[in-house]
């Protein structure tokens, strides 16, 4: 479970996997996604070799093919439910991991939509999705791991820039309360975070 091995295991991983046929990529996605319902060292596992799979493999949220199954949401779902693990490593792991997967996939228009769409963000009268992510999110900004509360904090930060600001009132009072936070490095966070949310207000 170290983090020096594990990042060699997942580079070896990657180098075979980049140079599979798609089908079997494909069969691969699925394993990972078996893996991240295993025992600990599996899930860390599957939540590094997830981000891994879906910024270096083509086409992760399918907007340039018309195939009805979507691997990279496959991906993006994984993350989520790993979000709330028992283990506080693996939930730190996977806010992080999604934080970073937010930021790639928003670079681009189609799976900037694609992605609000995931995360239920923009879907008129069902907000179902966006009030379990805000809830996901307030619990996790209040965790009792440290590194948990700061990987939070992260994928708030880029939640924000995806969605123009429009974050959820009692997220963004969260995030006040993170800079009163017995950490320095987390009151850092979280006036980071916090900034980046009122500049974004600002550009509207």
């Amino acid at each position: 479970e170290k983090a020096e091995p594990r990042a060699l295991a997942v580079e070896s991983i990657m180098e075979v996997v980049k140079v599979m046929g798609f089908d079997d990529q494909i069969a691969f996605v699925k394993y990972v996604v078996q893996m991240a319902q295993g025992k600990s060292s599996l899930r860390l596992l599957a939540v590094d070799l997830i981000l891994n799979l879906v910024m270096s493999l083509k086409d992760p949220l399918g907007v340039e093919s018309e195939e009805s199954e979507v691997w990279g949401i496959w991906c993006l779902e994984v993350l989520l439910k790993r979000c709330s693990d028992v283990s506080g490593a693996i939930r730190a792991r996977a806010l992080s991991n999604l934080a970073q997967l937010v930021g790639f996939l928003s670079r681009g228009e189609r799976t900037s939509v694609v992605l609000k769409e995931f995360m239920g963000f923009g879907k008129v009268g069902d907000g179902n999705v966006e009030g379990g992510m805000n809830d996901m999110l307030r619990r996790r900004c209040m965790d009792d791991k440290a590194a948990v509360r700061k990987a939070a904090l992260l994928l708030v930060t880029n939640l924000t820039s995806l969605l123009g600001g429009a974050i959820d009132e009692v997220v963004l009072k969260t995030m006040g309360m993170a800079c009163s936070d017995p950490l320095i490095s987390m009151r850092k966070a979280a006036i980071t975070a916090l900034s980046e949310v009122v500049y974004l207000l600002f550009e509207l």
